[in-house]
């Protein structure tokens, strides 16, 4: 649907998609600050511009300003939040096995 009504935001999806499936596939070779940082950084950007998408008419997609309650919007802020949360929590617990 966003390719067609607002192509930059589907090509937002696609490149958010790619780089998450880069950073899943990668955490359990590479269970390094970098990769969690990279990870805390990209779901923290995704949580950010549904956010903006939610409260600031974005060009060619307005109508989705105010709708918190869309299911699949819930489900990806959900799984977006808790994978902030564990990289914060991965990025502590290799921050302290280092001191």
């Amino acid at each position: 649907m966003h390719l067609k009504e607002a192509p930059y935001i589907g090509a937002l999806f696609i490149a958010l998609t790619a780089v998450c499936f880069a950073l899943a596939l990668s955490l359990p070779f590479h269970d390094s600050p970098t990769v969690w940082a990279l990870t805390a950084a990209v779901t923290t950007a995704a949580v950010l511009a549904y956010v903006l998408s939610r409260t600031v008419a974005l060009p060619q997609i307005g109508d989705d300003v105010g709708n918190w309650t869309e299911p699949l919007g819930l489900l990806s802020i959900t799984t977006e939040f808790l994978s902030t949360t564990l990289s914060v929590i991965a990025l502590n617990a290799h921050r302290e096995a280092a001191h």
